[in-house]
């Protein structure tokens, strides 16, 4: 959801950089567009190009408030573009979508995973904690750091890690919500997806989608004429 932010008309006269007066604006911000940003700052430390600047007309910006952020990007040569597919549908998305394969094809991009396979896993949670959640410490039982150490054992260490948590919040707690700081990122268990490839890690109180049949049970779901529902195992 975004917010309306009122950006200061006289705000080029300060000589202050666009990335110097955003930052000023971001006590203004909820924290979950606070947490846009820092997923946006995380995609752009990967070395790949993006649409630095994207801001949505769903709210009711005026022209000169629309006029004055994309004056702002274009001043730090930051690419920008207007969306408004909330009211006018995919024709709203042109800009953007016009805007974001020139990124592509005319910027220089030298795109780099957050770690390498050969990293243990223990080191691949801390880099995922620290360099996109903002953690700055990882904590778990000595059982579940030697279950991980177990799978490492097993052959499976150069698999990615796939952490499991609450999606209100950067952190494990779904009560800090948006983006926390300097906050503990606790592991409370692991577990092995080798046929997906991957490493689970869960951190808080999660509950992980479960392993659906081949038929589901949906299929033997009916309800006779007289309103009694049958199948129900």
């Amino acid at each position: 959801m975004y917010e309306r932010i009122l950006i200061p008309l006289d705000g080029s006269k300060t000589g202050e950089s666009a990335l110097t007066h955003v930052k000023k604006l971001l006590s203004k911000l909820s924290p979950k567009v606070k947490t846009e940003i820092t997923i946006l700052q995380v995609i752009s430390s990967l070395s790949y190009p993006i649409v630095a600047g994207d801001f949505s007309a769903a709210v009711p910006y005026t022209e000169k408030e629309i006029e004055k952020v994309i004056d702002l990007c274009q001043k730090d040569k930051a690419r920008v573009a207007l969306s408004e597919v909330y009211g006018k549908g995919g024709e709203g998305g042109t800009m953007l979508a016009e805007e974001l394969l020139k990124a592509i094809d005319e910027e220089e991009h030298q795109f780099q995973l957050l770690y390498p396979d050969e990293m243990s896993l223990l080191d691949k949670i801390e880099t995922v904690a620290l360099q996109v959640y903002g953690a700055s410490s990882v904590a778990m039982e000595g059982k579940i750091r030697r279950r991980i150490l177990q799978i490492e054992k097993e052959g499976f260490g150069h698999l990615p890690v796939c952490i499991a948590k609450t999606q209100y919040s950067l952190s494990g707690d779904d009560e800090a919500l948006g983006r926390p700081r300097d906050f503990t990122l606790i592991v409370t268990d692991a577990s092995l997806s080798s046929g997906a490839g991957f490493v689970v890690i869960y951190c808080g109180d999660i509950m992980t989608m479960p392993g659906l049949p081949k038929i589901p049970a949906a299929v033997s779901i009916d309800i006779t004429p007289e309103g009694d529902i049958t199948g129900l195992k």
